[in-house]
């Protein structure tokens, strides 16, 4: 049975079309390895009240931890897409905001900062 992860309506047609990559998540019990099948799905209306569309089925690559703080993102682990020394500003466009600040502000208000999770990714 595959790793089920939901999106929010703004990052949906970025995952559809193979531009968002991955993910970040608040670390789970059974936490995603590579290898692991993930399904990869949007609610069609409202959360809990409506079918789930699925967006992409996909095997996940790589996965490792992130901490995000105020000034910086840290990724522990081996993540391919970043190597030490990595821009802001990529991460959080191929995350599916505009910049930083945005990307930053978001995990700020949507689980408060710092934020410690899981960084998970997958080809397209």
């Amino acid at each position: 049975m595959p790793y089920v992860y939901m999106f929010q309506p703004q990052f949906a047609p970025l995952v559809e079309s193979g531009e968002k990559r991955h993910t970040i998540r608040p670390t789970r019990k059974r936490r995603t390895k590579p290898g692991y099948d993930l399904s990869l799905r949007a609610w069609t209306d409202k959360p809990y009240r409506s079918r789930q569309r699925i967006l992409r089925n996909v095997v996940c690559s790589w996965a490792c931890q992130i901490e995000i703080t105020e000034l910086t993102a840290v990724i522990y682990g081996d993540c391919p897409m970043y190597p030490i020394g990595f821009d802001l500003d990529i991460l959080a466009h191929r995350d599916g905001f505009p910049d930083w600040p945005a990307m930053r502000d978001w995990f700020r208000n949507t689980h408060g900062l710092p934020f410690t999770g899981d960084f998970i990714g997958w080809e397209v």
